[in-house]
């Protein structure tokens, strides 16, 4: 039997955006958070979320790392597109969770 792991409209999370970037890390990482007890609403939070920040890296983007000033950014411009302080922080937190299942590092901007 298949873990369901958010829905949208009818289409699996799964299947849903596959020609969208890192569709196949995106599908892990939902199937990691359900097998480990996330709840539906979450998950299709999630899902929202990690397709929204995919789009949003570069094609250039790699496993080397990210630097933490470009998801600030990717945080700053969610936050103005949904009107809500806690969009930026929700996207943060998802971000950084995405990263360390990816096992991608994260590099610091220097100050």
């Amino acid at each position: 039997m298949d873990v369901c792991y958010g829905s949208d409209a009818g289409h699996p999370a799964g299947h849903y955006h596959d020609d969208a970037p890192f569709a196949e890390e995106r599908d892990r990482c939902l199937r990691h958070c359900a097998e480990r007890g996330a709840t539906p609403a979450s998950l299709t939070t999630k899902r929202h979320e990690l397709l929204w920040i995919a789009m949003r890296f570069g094609p250039d983007t790699s496993s080397e790392g990210i630097d933490i000033e470009a998801l600030r950014q990717i945080a700053i411009e969610r936050q103005q597109g949904h009107g809500a302080v806690t969009a930026a922080r929700r996207v943060i937190d998802i971000e950084r969770s995405w990263l360390r299942f990816l096992g991608w590092c994260l590099s610091m901007s220097p100050a």
